[in-house]
């Protein structure tokens, strides 16, 4: 609270020294310096000081003793900012050109127009510190200003817990920054800096630090937006090798999209085909020389011949043509989840790149509704790791991932083979690889996280399953690698 709103009338110079704690000789000192100016006289050669000048005299003080400014940087400050509070306006930074006079001064909350629980949560977090002067908390002009522009964005549509997080990372990271800065800044002035130069060093130096500070966050979020739109060398081929179910030694080809049987390997959609009890004519498959409308699984195997060629416009609409009473339909948009991923690494543009992105989730999600089928549910957990996989760089995608692996992982330990085909060397066959093939896409994303740790403990489970295939011979190779990489 101001000295000056409790003072009454006129002062005499005495009254002045003992309210403001300046001394009546340093007040004439600093009426002769023009620190503050002279008072009026009335015509007994007394003079009479305004309430005000109380304010400036404590202010010139705290200048001095908690800012260690010389007088004439305090001059040039009081001169500039008139009756602005100076310590309030330059020394924090605030620039009064942009502000309104109730952001230069400290505000308590029902002045500011924000809730108090949203207040408080910018304290707890650390992003603003209130101040108790007079019983009543209070916040200092850079806090009032953080509220304010928390408020501005909540208007324009940016959620209040949204901003809190983007704030708090900022904030982390600043601390480090700021520390830095101002050791060196101290350093480099106390040796080449003289008093009469200080003044100007720290306006020049806060205002084009700011300048900086947009322009290194512009640049370096562009720079990251197209490091993550153009990240997408290998998605294509990793997304068709999710699909591209190989040979192995005991049951031959098991394709998801093969249009032939082997001696053991019916395609996956004929094993879905006989397993979905009971049976449902709408999901039924077609003789090849039938003219019937295609159905849910036909559209599936068409979605995925066009994914496998990267046709992901043809994809999706064979799996959107999926309706979701049906069985399969999980996994109809699981598969239109990944065929969305496809499309983002194609893409150059940020809306579009966003579009697709925000298709996948929806798809992703629609698929979380569990089938009545457990084959469905496997292959529909599979392949949503394969998307969270293939893209970790875009959000956290690691506990997605991890949650399908485990989800994958107990529906298969409760299927038998002769609930699922019947035929016990294609469903080994099967669900081996099926692990193996979750297990590599893991690898992949524990690689482009850089963690190379949890990398190499899933590589080494893959190699000690002693399976002659590819990605036990790929896993070597990739041990090596990382091993040499880091």
């Amino acid at each position: 609270m101001s000295k000056q709103s409790t003072i009454t009338g006129k002062l005499k110079i005495g009254e002045l020294a003992k309210l403001s704690g300046v001394s009546i000789p340093t007040i004439k000192f600093y009426i002769r310096e023009g620190l503050i100016s002279r008072p009026v006289s009335d015509g007994r050669k007394v003079s009479n000081y305004d309430p005000e000048y109380v304010d400036r005299l404590i202010l010139i003080k705290k200048l001095q003793k908690e800012r260690f400014l010389p007088l004439n940087v305090i001059k040039k400050l009081i001169a500039a900012e008139g009756t602005v509070s100076a310590e309030e306006v330059v020394m924090i930074g605030i620039d009064v050109t942009n502000h309104s006079e109730s952001l230069l001064k400290n505000n308590k909350i029902k002045k500011l127009h924000y809730t108090k629980e949203k207040i408080e949560r910018l304290e707890a977090e650390g992003l603003i510190q209130s101040l108790d002067l007079s019983g009543e908390k209070e916040y200092d002009p850079i806090d009032s200003q953080i509220i304010s522009l928390v408020k501005q964005r909540e208007n324009a549509g940016l959620p209040f817990d949204y901003t809190l997080k983007v704030m708090g990372i900022y904030q982390k990271h600043f601390q480090k920054a700021v520390h830095e800065d101002t050791k060196n800044f101290l350093k480099w002035v106390t040796e080449n800096v003289e008093e009469n130069d200080l003044f100007s060093f720290i306006t020049e130096g806060e205002k084009t630090a700011a300048t900086y500070f947009k322009l290194v966050h512009t640049k370096l979020a562009r720079l990251t937006i197209e490091k993550i739109i153009n990240s997408h060398d290998m998605i294509s081929l990793h997304i068709v090798e999710a699909l591209n179910f190989r040979r192995l030694e005991e049951a031959g080809p098991i394709s998801l999209a093969s249009g032939k049987a082997g001696d053991y390997g019916q395609p996956l959609w004929s094993i879905l085909q006989h397993t979905l009890e009971p049976p449902d004519e709408s999901e039924s498959v077609p003789d090849s020389n039938s003219k019937s409308p295609a159905t849910g699984i036909q559209r599936i195997i068409e979605g995925v011949l066009d994914l496998q060629e990267g046709k992901t416009d043809e994809a999706i609409v064979s799996f959107d043509s999926v309706l979701p009473s049906q069985t399969i339909s999980p996994l109809s948009f699981a598969l239109n989840g990944l065929s969305h991923i496809m499309k983002t690494s194609r893409t150059t543009g940020l809306i579009i790149f966003i579009r697709d992105l925000k298709n996948a989730i929806r798809c992703f999600n629609a698929s979380l509704k569990p089938s009545s089928n457990a084959m469905v549910n496997i292959l529909t957990a599979y392949f949503r790791l394969v998307g969270f996989a293939v893209r970790p760089n875009i959000f956290d995608m690691q506990p997605d991932a991890l949650e399908e692996y485990s989800r994958l992982e107990k529906i298969l330990e409760g299927l038998k083979a002769e609930e699922y085909y019947g035929k016990e060397t294609v469903f080994q066959a099967f669900k081996q690889e099926l692990i193996l093939k979750s297990t590599y896409f893991l690898v992949l994303m524990y690689q482009a996280c850089q963690e190379y740790t949890k990398a190499g403990h899933l590589l080494e489970r893959m190699i000690k399953t002693g399976e002659e295939s590819f990605y036990t011979g790929w896993a070597l190779k990739k041990k090596r690698e990382i091993q040499n990489s880091v």
